[in-house]
């Protein structure tokens, strides 16, 4: 069983750049939209000792201090982030080994739906929950929900990590966990490369920006609603997948050419936004993983690091398609330096009116799927899991 919980503050430091958009969205929007949650399911065909699973994600949490944090705002003149000194693991298990295959596939899609739209609230740690549904014996399905917030890809390296702790207690022997520096060290860096850097950083945006005074929406792909209709909400997937010999070509024509599989996602979307925009300038959103800029050992901290800057891109007449490549992947090295900058502070350097969006497009890239990522930790884990999948909604 966990132990209860200390909710003693033992340590606090500011927010970063997308964290403060966060909470202010959720301060803005509640906490019931399901935005900027995220829900890790996986498929586990194997006996779990429920017992045992519980405390792997017991410890783990005191491990890490992303898994033991919250905000706090009220009365302060900056919000900061708190860790509290030990979480009870939110554990729970919901038995469906007496409902027909139709019955499980009805719950499970209903509870995804319901543990989404309770979000959490952002005042309370920890802000993560785990839900391990029974099937039988040795047939489990795991969801792991937890802010955003808190944790970026590094989600995988938790998952990595209760799994080693959990085969570890099962065979009574001490887990082999990699050394990680404190998610805070890379905070207090942040907070004195904004401050010693200011005028360097605002210098790159006004000449990065210079020039754009016209925003890049997509309000002309929207498609008119007739009086009287329903106006659409939510959201929806489309799923587009090109071939395997199409993505053979493109990574072969990247390493000649210096540039980067996601260097052609960039220069395709400003393809669609120019086409939508009549703009042969424009601009989009790019999440960046903010890791490599960082202090040394960033790759292995758990926390959220990413975070998202405009990217311009300069859609000329015939331009050689490996021109406009190699220019836009001169972009992304040349936003490295600057890539943890506050989007609000980069709004202050742009040539367009105030409280106008710079952008309502952005890019994420991931080079693996998680399903794969997930598998490719070994251990005994690989042969039990048979697929992997993460849910999000973001803004």
């Amino acid at each position: 069983m966990s132990s209860a919980a200390d909710e003693t503050t033992i340590e606090q430091y500011p927010l970063s750049p997308l964290q403060h958009g966060m909470l202010f969205h959720q301060l803005q929007s509640g906490r019931h939209t399901g935005v900027d949650i995220e829900q890790l399911e996986g498929h586990l065909h194997e006996s779990i000792r429920q017992d045992l699973f519980r405390q792997a994600w017991d410890s783990i949490a005191a491990r890490h201090a992303a898994l033991r944090t919250r905000f706090r705002w009220e009365g302060l003149d900056k919000p900061r982030q708190e860790v509290v000194a030990s979480v009870a693991s939110p554990f729970h298990v919901i038995d469906v080994s007496s409902k027909s295959a139709a019955e499980r596939s009805a719950t499970f899609t209903a509870f995804l739906e319901a543990d989404r739209r309770l979000g959490f609230d952002l005042s309370e740690a920890p802000l993560w929950r785990v839900t391990l549904f029974r099937i039988s014996d040795a047939d489990y399905r795991m969801v792991w929900t937890y802010s955003h917030a808190i944790l970026d890809s590094s989600f995988a390296e938790v998952v990595r990590e209760v799994f080693a702790v959990y085969e570890a207690l099962i065979e009574t022997r001490p887990p082999q966990l990699e050394d990680r520096r404190a998610y805070r060290d890379h905070i207090l860096w942040l907070e004195n490369d904004l401050h010693t850097r200011t005028e360097e950083i605002r210098g790159f945006w006004r000449g990065h920006l210079a020039g754009f005074t016209s925003p890049t929406n997509l309000e002309t792909a929207q498609l008119p609603v007739a009086r009287g209709d329903t106006v659409p909400s939510g959201h929806d997937t489309v799923n587009f997948r090109i071939s395997r010999e199409t993505f053979d070509r493109i990574r072969s024509v990247a390493a000649a050419n210096d540039v980067r599989s996601s260097t052609f996602v960039d220069a395709a979307w400003a393809l669609v936004l120019r086409s939508f925009s009549g703009q042969d300038d424009v601009v989009f959103g790019s999440t960046r993983a903010c890791r490599r800029s960082s202090i040394a050992g960033a790759e292995a901290i758990i926390g959220l690091f990413i975070n998202t800057v405009p990217v311009r891109a300069r859609v000329v007449g015939d331009r050689p398609v490996l021109e406009f490549l190699r220019e836009l992947r001169r972009e992304q090295r040349a936003l490295r330096p600057f890539e943890h900058t506050p989007l609000v502070d980069v709004l202050s350097c742009a040539d367009i009116p105030r409280g106008t969006s710079l952008f309502d497009t952005i890019i994420v890239f991931n080079d693996a799927e998680n399903d794969a990522r997930l598998k490719s930790f070994g251990g005994s884990w690989t042969f039990g899991i048979s697929s992997c999948t993460t849910r999000r909604t973001s803004r």
